[in-house]
């Protein structure tokens, strides 16, 4: 078993305690079979909070799952998403949604040391009967063999149908009869070549492949509306070198009815299958085309 293997799941406490992304954390290191890591700063560690919760955290997780605390010198989130840099998965609560938003966007954890991180909504709790989809947004229709691959094994994970949504848009006029025709066709080109690029990973899968054109975070937004899971990748590194959050994945994570899992952005060449042997996906790419995106995440 690889060393990734054992990589835990962190969640980050609140100030108010137990609440939803402790329910979370909890059932994804189940469903994973990793050890779940309770992380909190020195003073509510201090005060009980942190043991408390790991308290909580082990009979919401059972007995199969170890449980551990790490404790933080600081409540900043991002100085405590750098010290989770080792884990598979940090999740946070909605109520750390504006300090998420300024470690991420204003670039305090850069790209090496960024894990990947679930914000949860307070109304999220565990269902049984949970039946959504895995809702994944991809960006590029052309090149989405990555993004596949991360979604069919949240899907996998979830034991959860998959569902993957495209939005793109025209930049500039045309005339209403050409606007229409070269809409559908473009729309029909897109969804082709995704199925195709998942045909490849997963022969015979059933997969919902809905390809809209509009606004990436209405398209994005509604499809996530009946999910369990919502998949956003990050933007590639800027020039600076730091990862910044887009528009999409800022309102994801404001809005979203369900969990939202960022993941870090692709890095250098990753190799996968494909119908004609094994493909090299390229790294970060800083240019794309404007009518092949889910632009600004």
């Amino acid at each position: 078993m690889s060393e990734s293997s054992f990589a835990p799941v962190d969640v980050v406490v609140p100030h108010d305690g137990i609440d939803s992304a402790l329910h979370f954390a909890a059932r994804e290191a189940l469903l994973t079979g990793r050890p779940l890591r309770v992380v909190g700063p020195a003073d509510l560690a201090h005060g009980g909070l942190v043991d408390r919760s790991a308290g909580v955290a082990e009979l919401l997780a059972g007995p199969g799952v170890p449980v551990d605390t790490l404790v933080t010198p600081t409540a900043d989130l991002g100085a405590m998403l750098a010290t989770c840099a080792d884990a598979a998965l940090v999740v946070v609560h909605r109520t750390s949604m504006l300090h998420l938003m300024q470690a991420l966007s204003a670039g305090e954890v850069d790209d090496r040391g960024f894990p990947t991180v679930a914000c949860v909504p307070p109304t999220w709790a565990p269902r049984p009967d949970e039946a959504g989809p895995v809702v994944v947004a991809v960006d590029h229709a052309f090149d989405a063999a990555a993004e596949l691959l991360i979604g069919l094994e949240q899907a996998r994970i979830h034991e959860a149908p998959l569902h993957l949504v495209h939005a793109w848009d025209l930049r500039g006029p045309l005339g209403p009869v050409e606007d229409r025709t070269l809409g559908r066709l473009w729309t029909a080109q897109l969804a082709a070549r995704l199925r195709e690029q998942l045909e490849a990973l997963a022969p015979g899968l059933p997969v919902v492949v809905d390809v809209q054109r509009g606004p990436a975070t209405d398209v994005v937004l509604r499809a996530a509306r009946g999910g369990q899971l919502l998949v956003l990748g990050r933007n590639p590194p800027s020039p600076d070198g730091r990862c910044h959050l887009g528009r999409t994945a800022r309102t994801a994570i404001h809005e979203s009815h369900c969990p939202v899992l960022l993941t870090p952005p692709l890095k250098g060449d990753t190799e996968v299958p494909t119908a004609r042997g094994r493909t090299a996906l390229p790294g970060p790419r800083v240019r794309r085309n404007p009518a092949d995106a889910t632009p600004d995440r």
